[in-house]
């Protein structure tokens, strides 16, 4: 269920994020800071055996059905960042085949 932004629940969260996020600052940021439109939000996702599920040894990827429907939603109300053990190389490959837009 998604909320609406005028909600009292969503604005319990919220004030829930921002004790926890003062409570926990880090200095040394991967995130770029956020500009003035983008989302408040950050959702992280792994991409691995969460999206998509990659067969080393036949070397082929499936993709979990109704992923981009779920980045598409997403895509404007977080800033999404995709988790992968792995290296930048195989995780820019795999978002290139799952881009939805």
């Amino acid at each position: 269920e998604i909320l609406s932004e005028d909600s009292e629940e969503l604005r319990k969260i919220d004030e829930e994020l921002r004790l926890h996020a003062e409570l926990h600052v880090t200095p040394n940021s991967f995130l770029p800071p956020l500009g003035e439109n983008d989302p408040k939000y950050c959702l992280v996702v792994d991409l691995d055996e969460t999206l998509i599920h990659f067969n080393e040894a036949e070397n082929f990827y499936l993709v979990r059905p109704g992923v981009n429907q779920f980045l598409k939603e997403l895509k404007d109300h977080f800033e999404l960042v995709l988790f992968t053990a792995s290296v930048k190389e195989y995780a820019d490959w795999i978002l290139d085949q799952i881009d939805p837009d």
